[in-house]
Order: C-alpha cells, then sequence, then structure tokens
C-alpha cells in the first residue's frame, strides 16, 4: 500500500475502488471468494509424477514460468509443456484465513478503515464524528 511492503498480492492503495465495507471484509476473512487474476496459483502435475504450484509469471506455446515462493522473486520454476501431465488454476488463495482470529472488533473495524483510507491518515474516515 503506498508503494510500501513487498508485492505478494495486489497494490492495497486503490483496492476500495472494487471493495468497501463488507465486501472488503470477506475479501479479508475469505480470501478464496475472489482472486485476483494476477496473483492466482496453478498447479501443475507432471508426467513425472511431480506436482508444482506458483504464480504464473510466463507462458510460449512451449512452456511455461511458475514462482513457487512469491518471497523469493529470483527463483522461478520454466517447465516444458511436453512434461506437464495436466495444469489448472488453483481455486484456494495464497493469502492466509483466519488473519483475523486475533484481532478484536475494534482492531479488525480500524483495519478497515485503513486500507478504505488507502493508509492515508488525513482521510476523511479518521475524521471524529460530528
Amino acid at each position: 500500500m503506498n508503494e510500501a511492503g513487498t508485492a505478494l498480492g495486489p497494490d492495497l492503495t486503490k483496492v476500495t475502488e472494487r471493495f468497501r465495507g463488507q465486501k472488503l471484509l470477506q475479501q479479508i476473512l475469505a480470501p478464496s471468494t475472489e482472486i485476483n487474476k494476477q496473483y492466482q496459483t496453478w498447479v501443475a502435475a507432471l508426467n513425472d509424477g511431480r506436482v508444482i504450484a506458483g504464480l504464473m509469471v510466463d507462458q510460449s506455446d512451449t512452456s511455461i514460468t511458475l514462482l513457487p515462493n512469491p518471497l523469493k522473486p529470483e527463483t522461478k520454476i520454466t517447465l516444458q509443456r511436453s512434461d506437464i501431465e495436466e495444469i489448472e488454476a488453483s481455486s484456494i488463495s495464497t493469502m492466509p484465513t483466519s488473519l483475523l482470529i486475533t484481532f478484536t472488533r475494534d482492531e479488525i473495524l480500524d483495519l478497515l478503515a485503513y486500507i478504505e483510507a488507502g493508509g492515508d491518515p488525513a482521510h476523511a474516515v479518521f475524521s471524529p464524528a460530528r
């Protein structure tokens, strides 16, 4: 958000252009409900029995390249299409579920306000109620 953090998922600065309030909370609580295609995990079953999962970062007629660990963007795996028995998009988000399990109600509301404000502490959402 606001060019801070790591690029493990979509930039949250303008997430409210797509999600607000209850819908935003749902995305946090149940991230697999709607997965951004750019951050969708692909699972490849290979002819030799191995299974490799990762974000698809490149593809051609002859190969695909997966990023198994977004925390290590330098480690990519290129697979030849002829070695792939099957490949499909995962319906499970890489964002963990139960992220807010230890949060209080007020902490959850504060997090939603922060995200909806795009991280801007001067945003109207933080103004005292009139």
